[in-house]
């Protein structure tokens, strides 16, 4: 039985779905959306992580702005959704390598907060599942974190797999997540497996002596395995139960391998997984997973003026945006107002919906060394016009395609990130990941932002 994946299950029902109803002729609602879609899924898989990521964001934003109540579109827009996640988790887990616990914690938060609220309970433990195994299989594959940065995770981990356990427990009679769960049990023995290899190891290798892995990788699926699998599984082919994997979505294959776990996880379960990935190093990320920017990261300032100090304002090189909307008077909210010192007149996103996946780049002069970045985030003309539009909550910092998460909270001042090194950079892109929702407008506004480094 080969691993599952809930979202890829979902995209599977979805497309058998949208086939068979094409097939009878139905009239089907966003049919051309539903079909660009459908075959942006199925190459997803040869893109680079890059453009995966670019396009996860444009046809999230398409589905969630022009499906309706499509049942259809609402499968996919989850499965994009999951997808894009995949990505800034990879961030945070580069994060907490180099000791960023909270940050990790926060990840995690983020990766599942469009679920919880918006899908039924099973849903999201299901969901759940997959960011658990995802994060499970990329410690198995990635070695060399601090003991303590490791307990740090398998902590957090072990809370989280204590609750999604008594999530698909609460949920045991829904057919699609109790099926799904089932699927998994190889998984879960295979995770059984490598803890006890882990916790029969040494304490670690002696000084100048290579590491060994605690477990051989589980082989990709070659295209062929993937139709066993479905000659194997008992499952029908039309029930909507029945969600099965398919590869033309599934860039997860290629980055690492699945550990699943359902109810029978409680108890001794939990405990062998917890302990084991204690003692499983992660290596730098790269690659598979989002490495950090140039082994290091830019965090909060504690105290901005120490942070600011002997820092020149970088007022050089070009700054540009996605998009930019132009009010009923002709006024440009464009990139102008970003860099212009006036909080009052800020940037705002041009297009329909949230503006999720927009964004602004700078490119600063050759030889500039990057250490701080300022953010004032929502519109800053008043309290009044902060609340009425929305602000960001969440912004991927990128710089020369390195990429890492940036949080705020939901109030106008400015946010002061600062790298304990400077970072040369040729291209830095500020992306909009998640909005607080502005009680009028839906446009999605930042005020300043300012770079700070030595030239």
């Amino acid at each position: 039985m080969k691993y599952r994946w809930y979202y890829i299950e979902v995209f599977r029902d979805a497309k058998e779905r949208f086939e068979k109803q094409k097939t009878a002729g139905a009239e089907i609602p966003q049919q051309s959306l539903l079909e660009g879609a459908f075959e942006y899924l199925d190459q997803r898989h040869s893109l680079g992580e890059e453009e995966q990521y670019d396009q996860d964001q444009t046809w999230r934003h398409r589905m969630e702005s022009g499906c309706g109540d499509s049942d259809l579109c609402t499968d996919l827009y989850w499965v994009l959704t999951f997808c894009s996640m995949m990505s800034d988790l990879g961030v945070y887990l580069d994060g907490m390598v180099q000791g960023n616990a909270e940050g990790f914690k926060r990840g995690l938060n983020k990766v599942m907060e469009p679920f919880d609220g918006r899908l039924s309970y099973g849903e999201q433990a299901a969901y759940r599942l997959d960011v658990i195994c995802y994060v499970v299989m990329t410690m198995n594959d990635h070695m060399d974190c601090s003991e303590e940065a490791c307990q740090r995770i398998a902590d957090i981990l072990g809370k989280l797999w204590s609750a999604l356990d008594q999530q698909i427990e609460d949920n045991g009679k829904i057919a699609r997540i109790s099926r799904y769960v089932e699927n998994n049990q190889e998984c879960l023995r295979d995770s059984t497996m490598l803890t006890e290899r882990v916790l029969a190891q040494d304490n670690g290798p002696e000084e100048g002596e290579e590491p060994e892995m605690p477990v051989k990788a589980i082989d990709e699926p070659e295209a062929d395995d993937l139709d066993e699998a479905e000659e194997d599984h008992d499952a029908k082919p039309d029930d909507q139960d029945s969600r099965r994997g398919d590869r033309a979505v599934m860039d997860t294959q290629s980055r690492g391998k699945s550990h699943g776990f359902g109810k029978k996880i409680a108890g001794i379960g939990i405990a062998l997984v917890v302990i084991g990935l204690a003692a499983i190093g992660i290596k730098s990320i790269a690659g598979s997973l989002v490495a950090g920017i140039g082994g290091t990261s830019f965090e909060l300032a504690s105290d901005e003026t120490a942070a600011l100090s002997g820092l020149e304002h970088l007022t050089g090189g070009t700054l540009s945006v996605s998009s930019q909307l132009t009010g009923k008077s002709g006024t440009v909210y464009g990139a102008a107002f970003l860099n212009d010192g006036d909080t009052s007149t800020p940037w705002e996103e041009g297009v329909e919906g949230d503006g999720i996946g927009e964004q602004i780049t700078y490119e600063p002069e050759s030889g500039t060394k990057l250490q701080v970045i300022r953010i004032y985030p929502g519109n800053g003309r008043s309290d009044k016009a902060f609340q009425e539009n929305n602000r960001p909550k969440a912004i991927t910092l990128e710089i020369d395609g390195k990429k890492q998460a940036l949080n705020f909270d939901d109030a106008g001042h400015f946010y002061t990130f600062s790298s304990k090194k400077p970072v040369t950079a040729k291209q830095v892109k500020l992306i909009i990941d998640s909005v607080y929702p502005g009680s009028k407008w839906q446009d999605t506004c930042i005020s300043e932002v300012e770079f700070y480094g030595t030239r």
